[in-house]
């Protein structure tokens, strides 16, 4: 996650197997890629989250983002002195902190989920390599990061499917400094300070548990376009500093490359927020990556692989690094007057989304962030705190259009301009394999009748090929257990 001045990102998700009837090219997708969810306010702050987590269950979400906070978890958050005895990479070690995070995990598990835990990049201010700052997001020492991600692995083994080595290392909210600069000439150094933290927390974690699955990155979308000590940085700029390559892609060996080693991780994971524009947008800045722009992103992260700038744990330099979409989402308006879009374009937008992240073999997964808005403050200081209003729920805990939507995602694919059959695309989240009966109403008719009928993938997926009309509207319904039918909103064609 991140916070407004560096923006952040969410998701929800989509992926499958096509259907006997399925478009052209659609035979690629993956019917293992998962539908995710993160709202560590509900996780952590709610007197009783119980409830929620087993709505998100009722709902198909599969996964559940949890942050391993460490300077929660660990001891003297805001010493400058690591305390006397303490022993970080022991997860029993007196201090640790670790009750929240198991009852979060407890719950989650008891739920019939997976976990997918972040361990923070930054934490205590006695964890940085400069206390003094009093910014514990100042080069957090890779050492005491290894430290605690080998304690909160080892704490958890077993219990996790994937962990992530920190969250956004290319904003300033999450890593200082982004920049270094010395009068106007800036040099980028938060990608190499990040490597360090990689190179030393993945050994540890693979050690603490070599069941888990380890993924690096995790960035945001944005950045700034000139390098100042108070920007933030690019994710394609970011990621070529981490392989230690220009921007040609050559290798540099000089400086900060010195000896370099190149980082290796089962996945990388990626927040490719759009905010306001359309899912399929494409960003005028190349080195931007948001949902629109993924193969950007493959380009790069291919080029580092097969050039050995970068590796896939347990494959080749022709081993193609698969993409974890770890937060996505859209704000809304109201209350979001300057990010957000209309409450009913949200709900269309977000199952555009996982249908595009269905379509993409190499996105796993795609998760929804936050499942209620986080409130509008105050800070005393008198800034508007604006948090994140992304949910599905308003932040009083009322619906939005996109919580009907989300169980059962649907969209048309619809081009025009390439002629012949496009694909009409839906998921039954939650329950398994359904048989589903597609509906479809013409331009200007209430009438709706039936016109395909297909059973989907045991993760709910299904697909119709057809030619698909402008106007026209479509409506997918089921039987779910224990016998009731489930019909979908109608989805226009626009």
């Amino acid at each position: 996650m991140i916070t407004r001045g560096a923006i952040r990102c969410v998701a929800l998700v989509a992926a499958a197997l096509v259907v006997a009837a399925a478009a052209p090219g659609a035979a690629s997708a993956d019917p293992t890629l998962e539908v995710g969810i993160e709202d560590n306010n509900v996780l952590f702050k709610d007197p009783n989250p119980a409830p929620t987590i087993a709505r998100w269950k009722a709902l198909g979400v599969d996964n559940v983002r949890v942050m391993a906070i460490w300077g929660r978890i660990a001891p003297s958050p805001t010493a400058a002195n690591k305390p006397i005895g303490f022993i970080a990479a022991n997860n029993l070690s007196a201090g640790y902190q670790w009750g929240p995070l198991d009852r979060a995990v407890d719950l989650i598990r008891k739920n019939g989920m997976t976990i997918s835990l972040t361990f923070l990049n930054f934490g205590p201010l006695w964890a940085s390599e400069k206390p003094a700052l009093g910014d514990p997001t100042y080069k957090p020492k890779p050492s005491e990061f290894a430290a605690f991600a080998y304690a909160g692995a080892r704490r958890y083994r077993g219990k996790i499917k994937r962990v992530l080595v920190g969250n956004e290392p290319n904003q300033r909210a999450f890593l200082k400094p982004q920049f270094e600069c010395k009068g106007s000439r800036c040099v980028a150094v938060a990608a190499h300070h990040y490597r360090r933290m990689v190179l030393a927390a993945v050994p540890a974690i693979r050690t603490a548990d070599p069941g888990v699955d380890v993924l690096i990155g995790d960035l945001a979308p944005i950045g700034g376009a000139t390098a100042n000590a108070l920007a933030s940085t690019r994710p394609l700029p970011f990621l070529r500093d981490l392989g230690c390559v220009d921007s040609a892609f050559k290798p540099i060996t000089t400086g900060l490359c010195k000896n370099f080693v190149a980082a290796s991780a089962d996945g990388f994971g990626y927040h490719p927020y759009q905010v306001k524009q359309p899912p399929a947008a494409v960003q005028k800045d190349k080195e931007l990556v948001k949902l629109g722009d993924l193969d950007r992103l493959f380009g790069a992260l291919d080029r580092l692989t097969a050039d050995g700038r970068l590796n896939v744990a347990g494959g080749t330099r022709e081993t193609k690094m698969d993409l974890y979409l770890t937060e996505f989402g859209y704000e809304t308006n109201p209350p979001d007057l300057f990010n957000g879009v209309t409450p009913s374009l949200q709900s269309r937008y977000l199952q555009q989304s996982a249908y595009i992240a269905w379509a993409t073999p190499r996105v796993k997964l795609i998760a929804q962030y936050v499942w209620r808005d986080e409130p509008i403050t105050i800070a005393p200081n008198g800034k508007l705190v604006a948090g994140f209003q992304s949910g599905l729920l308003f932040v009083d805990g009322s619906d939005k259009p996109s919580l009907a939507s989300f169980a059962n995602p649907l969209f048309a694919d619809f081009m025009p301009k390439k002629g012949g059959h496009q694909r009409v695309w839906g998921q039954a989240r939650a329950g398994g394999a359904h048989v589903i009966t597609l509906e479809r109403s013409a331009p200007g008719s209430p009438v709706f009748a039936p016109v395909a009928v297909r059973t989907t993938t045991e993760s709910g997926y299904w697909t119709v090929v057809r030619r698909v009309v402008y106007g026209e509207r479509y409506r997918a319904s089921y039987k779910a257990e224990g016998g009731s039918v489930v019909t979908t909103a109608p989805f226009v064609v626009e």
